[in-house]
């Protein structure tokens, strides 16, 4: 199965890239929601570490249905901190889910315990679990936690939620990130080991990249190997490499995706705070119909300067392909 987690599926959603095309509205078709600042980590390489700030999003002004009206398809509960903490995360992921739009979430796997596993897969396309490293000196020592307890327990999660998924036969898939710096590249090997053995679906491989804003500094150590052999045919490794060259001379990706933040403040782009400038509005003072409008993102598209975005920047490949769209290359009648 490809699921084409190092590139783009923006190609599959001609008519909303024609009408973009155009110059017509478009609203995103895939947004990230943080339902929180609080974390029970303390993860060293965290990017979003300068948010000091504990806030916890009211999930009634998350209008759920105005979301689907508006054309948005998928939303992943993720962001500045561990969004199983907040206490509404199942209500919100059942309402968005009820009114017809895909969800997903990205968790540090410690709160994803039996019971929450049993109420939150049915509705899940995808969750996957944050690990430093499957050795407890290594993940100890990145977490900042002391003991067997963490480790043992989100390993624990994986597994258990991976049978509850394989039992009742949920539609969704089970993955894990591993987010690599000079610390734990040592134990990458294993690490693809011990979460295949649990049953999961696929790694994803990801080398550090520092957001602007963030107190955190790590080496990127370079692969050294290729990992992708350890993949199986029900276990694949994605080892993704960084991108710091961009051909491409604007985000031209903004409009099709967006963020909301732990204090309800709805940003263009994440790898720009806590710059301001960058905030579209918030949920609390406004409609989404009202924020995401287009002479907002074209106000915020003039304020960056793509050579010096973040490397990895995920809507990198949207980007490109957007921008072969409107400077297409000679002979294209040739196909």
């Amino acid at each position: 199965m490809n699921r084409r987690i190092d590139s783009h599926k923006l190609m599959l959603r001609p008519e909303i890239v024609s009408k973009w095309k155009r110059g017509e509205q478009v609203y995103p078709l895939y947004i990230e929601i943080s339902p929180t600042s609080l974390c029970n980590l303390h993860c060293n390489f965290c990017a979003l570490d300068f948010i000091k700030h504990a806030n916890s999003l009211n999930a009634s002004f998350v209008d759920f249905k105005e979301m689907s009206d508006l054309g948005i398809k998928s939303i992943m509960f993720a962001g500045e901190g561990e969004p199983l903490i907040h206490p509404e995360i199942i209500w919100m992921a059942q309402q968005a889910k009820s009114y017809g739009i895909d969800v997903a979430l990205t968790t540090n796997g410690l709160l994803l315990k039996r019971s929450l596993s049993l109420e939150i897969l049915p509705v899940m396309s995808w969750i996957k679990i944050s690990l430093a490293s499957s050795l407890r000196s290594t993940f100890n020592k990145i977490c900042g936690v002391e003991g067997i307890a963490s480790l043992h327990r989100i390993l624990e999660n994986i597994y258990e939620a991976v049978q509850i998924r394989n039992t009742i036969k949920y539609n969704c898939d089970i993955g894990i990130q591993m987010l690599v710096t000079e610390e734990n590249e040592f134990d990458i090997g294993y690490t693809i080991e011990t979460v295949r053995d649990l049953g999961a679906d696929y790694i994803v491989l990801k080398q550090y990249s520092k957001h602007p804003a963030s107190g955190n500094v790590h080496k990127t150590p370079g692969w050294k190997e290729n990992f992708t052999t350890l993949s199986t045919d029900s276990f694949k490794v994605i080892q993704r490499d960084p991108v710091d060259i961009h051909l491409y001379d604007k985000c031209y990706g903004l409009p099709f995706w967006s963020y909301i933040a732990s204090n309800g403040d709805v940003w263009a782009c994440s790898a720009h705070m806590p710059d301001e400038r960058f905030v579209l509005g918030n949920i609390y003072k406004s409609k989404m119909e009202d924020i995401w409008t287009k002479e907002n993102y074209e106000r915020v598209q003039k304020l960056i300067d793509v050579s010096k975005c973040r490397v990895g920047c995920r809507m990198n490949k949207c980007n490109e392909y957007l921008h072969e769209l409107i400077n297409p290359n000679q002979h294209v009648n040739f196909i």
